[in-house]
């Protein structure tokens, strides 16, 4: 993908493709306010060591968290229901553990 394309789809900063699982966390809770963007959810999910990581997603009506690996399968759950999702981020409590030690706990 060229750098240009890969910008205009993602915006600047690290490429999305090589960006270690850590850095993803990191970057969004320091930058992000720990929001993720949908492709990072995937590739958390994806991460045998980081697909239990809780996250929060907040929907028009409720609001819950969830393994990374189990968001995908509960978005598609909430839409058929009717509702949405309004994002998925990093609970506040593991945003300022990340921020204060600059390290992930899984």
């Amino acid at each position: 993908m060229s750098e240009l394309i890969r910008q205009t789809i993602y915006g600047p900063g690290p490429d999305p493709e090589t960006e270690t699982i850590d850095g993803i966390l990191l970057r969004s809770a320091r930058d992000e306010m720990g929001f993720l963007k949908d492709y990072e959810v995937k590739r958390i999910a994806s991460d045998p060591e980081h697909r239990l990581f809780l996250l929060l997603v907040r929907c028009g009506a409720c609001r819950f968290l969830a393994p990374a690996q189990d968001v995908e399968h509960l978005e598609r759950c909430i839409a058929a229901g009717g509702d949405y999702v309004r994002d998925v981020s990093i609970p506040v409590d593991g945003c300022e553990r990340i921020r204060k030690t600059g390290r992930v706990d899984v």
